[in-house]
């Protein structure tokens, strides 16, 4: 059985600067899967995608899954029109 931990994003607008600051709280997850719920994220910039890609990286290094959820509106919108389909996302 794989443990996952959900790690809510309470931040209305995500940037890469904002999404650094939980990077203790990825971290702290690194042997689990990651379930990264962005469902009160009104707004959020290529860079922050980016970093999510990163930190997917690193989870998949580790053996691990980090999976995006929530998307709605212009995040939703983003993820689309950048084809991000390496960030694994839960409906």
């Amino acid at each position: 059985m794989r443990l996952s931990t959900t790690i809510q994003i309470t931040d209305s607008e995500l940037d890469y600067e904002h999404l650094i600051q939980h990077q203790g709280e990825f971290d702290a997850q690194q042997d689990h899967d990651v379930i990264v719920d962005l469902s009160r994220v009104n707004r959020i910039t290529t860079s922050a995608f980016a970093q999510l890609i990163c930190l997917r990286n690193s989870f998949a290094h580790a053996g691990h899954k980090l999976i995006i959820a929530g998307l709605q509106g212009q995040p939703q919108a983003l993820y689309d029109m950048l084809k991000l389909r390496c960030l694994a996302m839960s409906s």
